[in-house]
C-alpha cells in the first residue's frame, strides 16, 4: 500500500470514528475515576485513568464503526456525507474491524479491572451491539432503542467506573449520581433521531420522532430533560449530590430549554457549526462532560 493511500484509509478510519463523538467518554473517562477516588478516599494513577478512558472511548469507536455497516442504506438518505454511502470503505470489513476492537476491549476489560468492571463493559459492548446488529437491532423497535442507550451511558458507564476504581456496586451514592444522567438520556438519546426521520421512516425504523412526530417527541424529550433536572435538585436538597454544583443544576436546565427551539425544526445536521447532528445535539454532549465535572469535582 502506497503512502497516500495509508493516508487516505486512515482519514476515513477517522471519519468513521466520528471524532465528536469521542469527546464525552474521553472527558468521563478522566474526571470519573479521578472524582469518584476522592470520594472514596483515595487517589487514580494516571494508569488506571487511561485504562478506563480508553475503553469507554474505544467501546464508543467500535459502535460508531458497526452502527455505519449496518446502516449504509439508511446513511444513503441521512448522512450520504458518511464515508460508506460515498463508496470509501467497505461495510464488511468495516464490521469486521469492530468486531475485533470488541474482542479486544472486552478481554482487556477483563484483565485490567478484573469480573466485575469487566463484566459492566460487556454489558455496555453488548447492548450497543445489540442496538445495531441485524436481527436483534434494537434502533429500530421503540422504546428499547431509547433504554438500551440510557441505560449504557447513564448508569452503566458510571458504575464502570466506580467499581474500577474500587467503589462497591451496593454503595448507594452512585446510584444517586447515575440516577440524573439516566433520566436525562431517556430523553436526550432520541435527539440524534430527530434528524434522522427520512431515512428511519422509509426502512421502518421506529424511533421517537418517526413515531410521535417532531412536536410530540421534543415535548417527551423536554420533559424527560426537565424532570432530570428536577431529580438533580431533589437529590441536592436531600444531601445526596453537593450543595456547590446547584448553580450549574439551575444553569443546565436554562440552556438545555433551548433544545425546544431546535429539535421541532431539525431537518438536517447543522452546517454552521459543522456538526453531524443538530445545536441540540451538541448541548448533550455538553451537558454530559458539565455534569460530571460539577458533581465529580465538588463533592
Amino acid at each position: 500500500m502506497k503512502g497516500r493511500d495509508i493516508l487516505k484509509a486512515a482519514s476515513v478510519g477517522i471519519r468513521l470514528a466520528r471524532p465528536l463523538t469521542l469527546l464525552a467518554p474521553l472527558i468521563v473517562g478522566i474526571i470519573g475515576p479521578v472524582a469518584f477516588s476522592r470520594w472514596l478516599g483515595g487517589t487514580a494513577d494516571a494508569f488506571l485513568i487511561w485504562q478506563i478512558s480508553s475503553t469507554l472511548v474505544g467501546l464508543n469507536v467500535a459502535s460508531n464503526y458497526l452502527n455505519q455497516a449496518m446502516e449504509v442504506e439508511i446513511d444513503r438518505l441521512n448522512k450520504p456525507h458518511r464515508p460508506l454511502p460515498k463508496g470509501e470503505a467497505d461495510p464488511v470489513l468495516v464490521a469486521e474491524i469492530s468486531g475485533l476492537l470488541y474482542g479486544l476491549l472486552f478481554a482487556r476489560a477483563y484483565i485490567a479491572f478484573g469480573r466485575l468492571s469487566g463484566t459492566l463493559a460487556l454489558v455496555i459492548g453488548l447492548l450497543t451491539i445489540a442496538y445495531s446488529l441485524p436481527g436483534i437491532n434494537l434502533k429500530a423497535r421503540l422504546p428499547y432503542n431509547i433504554l438500551s442507550q440510557a441505560l449504557a451511558r447513564g448508569l452503566l458507564a458510571p458504575l464502570f467506573i466506580w467499581t474500577s476504581v474500587g467503589g462497591g456496586i451496593t454503595d448507594g451514592r452512585i446510584y444517586a449520581f447515575s440516577a440524573v444522567p439516566l433520566v436525562f438520556l431517556l430523553g436526550a438519546s432520541s435527539i440524534k433521531d430527530f434528524s434522522d426521520v427520512r431515512g428511519d421512516l422509509a426502512h421502518g425504523v421506529r424511533t421517537l420522532p418517526v413515531v410521535l412526530g417532531r412536536k410530540k417527541a421534543a415535548g417527551v424529550v423536554m420533559f424527560l430533560i426537565f424532570l432530570s433536572h428536577m431529580i438533580w435538585i431533589t437529590l441536592t436538597g436531600l444531601g445526596q449530590l453537593p450543595e456547590k454544583a446547584l448553580p450549574v443544576a439551575i444553569a443546565m436546565m436554562a440552556i438545555s430549554s433551548l433544545m425546544l427551539l431546535d429539535l421541532p425544526k431539525v431537518p438536517r445536521r447543522s452546517r454552521r457549526l459543522r456538526i453531524e447532528n443538530s445545536f441540540s445535539w451538541l448541548i448533550m454532549y455538553l451537558w454530559l462532560i458539565v455534569y460530571y465535572l460539577s458533581i465529580g469535582l465538588t463533592y
